[in-house]
């Protein structure tokens, strides 16, 4: 116990810098600091003498009127060119045939979607598709009702 005191005693010793040492740090501080203690009472006296100086000369509000005169544009100026825009096409479909094997019944959902198909598709619909027409993309109208495709007709 005897040596743990002596080995505070002793760290407690070494905690405070030698008097000599904590008089020339706080010399150089004093030295260092009390030079910019001025620069806030500075600042200070700078801004309410320019205050006072803008107090004292008024702006004048009245602006000088200018003209301006209509100028015309740069010759290299950009135009947007337009473009016509083509007429839609009139399209001529066919009458709506019911899809084999479906009755219209009353249906909480009714729709007209516009689809693009292989021509070989027809045929499941029990439609017939001749052998030129194979493979080549329509455009038919469907109608579906909750869901399930009830009638179609093609567009031309």
């Amino acid at each position: 116990m005897k040596g743990l005191r002596l080995l505070g005693a002793r760290m407690r010793a070494e905690e405070n810098a030698p008097a000599a040492l904590e008089q020339r740090l706080r010399t150089a501080h004093r030295k260092q600091h009390g030079a910019t203690r001025w620069w806030p009472a500075a600042a200070a006296a700078v801004l309410l003498l320019a205050g006072g100086w803008l107090a004292s000369h008024p702006v004048d509000e009245a602006m000088p009127e200018v003209a301006f005169a209509p100028s015309e544009p740069p010759r290299h100026a950009w135009t947007p060119r337009r473009y016509p825009v083509p007429a839609p096409r009139p399209e001529s479909v066919t009458e709506f045939y019911m899809i084999p094997g479906q009755v219209w019944e009353e249906a909480d959902s009714v729709r007209l979607v516009r689809v693009e198909m292989a021509s070989d598709s027809l045929q499941l619909y029990g439609l017939p598709v001749s052998g030129r027409d194979a493979g080549h993309l329509i455009r038919a109208d469907l109608v579906v009702a909750d869901g399930v495709p009830r009638a179609i007709r093609f567009v031309k």
